[in-house]
């Protein structure tokens, strides 16, 4: 039988790893429809989306939102943000964020 201290260590180590993993099961994309018809997109990490809603429990919204999130010289002005990926493995609904 292993002493407990070894026993304790292994169980970090092995909660470590599943948080390890959850992190790499996320992956953020960012779609970014401007008015003139084009489309940028990028990845973010699991920080993007804690931003986020962090930021909508605060009440920002629109325009302000976007601009918050994601600085950018507009070449031209954003139509809607779209976010869309997996986050801690599952799946996230589409977040449609008009820029308005």
């Amino acid at each position: 039988m292993l002493p407990t201290a070894i026993l304790v260590r292994m169980e970090r180590i092995l909660e470590a790893l599943e948080e390890t993993e959850l992190m790499r099961a996320t992956s953020i994309t960012v779609s970014i429809r401007l008015v003139d018809g084009g489309l940028q997109e990028f990845r973010e990490g699991p920080g993007f989306l804690e931003r986020l809603r962090s930021l909508q429990a605060r009440g920002v919204q629109g325009k302000a939102l976007i601009e918050q999130l994601i600085s950018d010289d507009w070449a031209a002005a954003p139509e809607v943000v779209i976010i869309s990926g997996v986050a801690d493995g599952e799946p996230i609904d589409d977040i449609v964020i008009p820029y308005v």
